[in-house]
């Protein structure tokens, strides 16, 4: 005997279909969810993925560009400044080594120790060099009571004791007794840029461009890395070549320096001796 199959009752239908309703609510409401929350972060993903790329793209751009510059400017120091050989290094080394170790018997008062002391620079250097080493000797003991006067104590001498006694006499324009004491700054310290600088500057102001493009030289081979000591080395540097006439060599070496140090152009703008010996205007890169 077959059995009669079940219809489901009118309720029965009803409760289906609000469950099928309710079901395709749920489904409704995951998907705005993830219309509202999830495609926005996944949009703020994207957006910042591309922003961190761009902007790597530029900072790899401006880093690129200034290091093109900056060999630009290297180039330029290459064309207009000197380089010392090898060898001249090791003898400036061995003058300032020198100089350094027997620095109390070459300024002492005593006439038996400076004896000593050029008997000793005979002894050590070749006749090519001893009479620039006698010069420097000569120097050191005509600077060394000023600048132990000048720091207000008679301790051992630094090269920046040197420095600060030589800027005192640069600021009331004795800049022959500036240059003594920048010159034996040099010789305690020949890895100082600044003191190099200072004897640049002083050796322009005394009417010798010359030694001053060699000292300048010395300074900018250094590569000091204070940026206001970067400054004044590029500043004074442009000066002495204007100094020698070579105005267009100075004109181009301050605008590759001014497209390396942004800052510079302000400077040197408001800088009146720049202006005075060089009579240039020059372009912001």
């Amino acid at each position: 005997m077959n059995t009669p199959a079940l219809v489901p009752s009118l309720e029965e239908r009803k409760l289906a279909i609000e469950i099928e309703k309710l079901a395709l609510a749920r489904r409704s409401f995951y998907i705005d969810l993830l219309a509202k929350i999830a495609l926005p972060a996944a949009l703020a993903a994207i957006a910042w993925a591309t922003y961190a790329t761009n902007t790597k793209a530029v900072e790899d751009r401006m880093a690129f560009d200034v290091d093109a510059k900056t060999t630009e400017l290297r180039q330029k120091e290459d064309e207009f400044f000197l380089k010392k050989s090898d060898s001249a290094r090791n003898r400036e080394s061995m003058k300032a080594a020198f100089i350094q170790t027997n620095f109390a018997l070459i300024s002492s008062s005593s006439e038996e120790a400076r004896k000593q002391a050029d008997i000793l620079a005979r002894a050590v250097f070749s006749p090519s060099d001893i009479q620039d080493v006698l010069l420097k000797i000569a120097q050191i003991r005509e600077s060394a009571p000023r600048a132990a006067e000048a720091s207000g104590a008679y301790a051992a001498p630094s090269s920046d004791t040197y420095k600060a006694s030589g800027m005192q006499f640069v600021k009331v324009g004795k800049f022959d007794q500036a240059l003594q004491h920048f010159e034996t700054a040099t010789l305690l310290n020949p890895s100082d840029a600044e003191a190099w600088n200072f004897k640049a500057y002083t050796e322009m102001r005394v009417g010798s461009p010359e030694a001053a493009l060699k000292s300048v030289s010395t300074s900018i081979l250094l590569r000091p890395i204070d940026v206001t000591l970067q400054h004044k080395v590029v500043l004074n540097a442009t000066k002495i070549l204007c100094s020698l006439g070579r105005i267009e060599d100075a004109a181009s070496y301050l605008n590759k320096s001014v497209a390396v140090f942004a800052s510079l152009s302000a400077i040197a703008q408001h800088d009146g001796e720049l202006q005075q010996r060089c009579h240039f205007s020059f372009s912001r890169q």
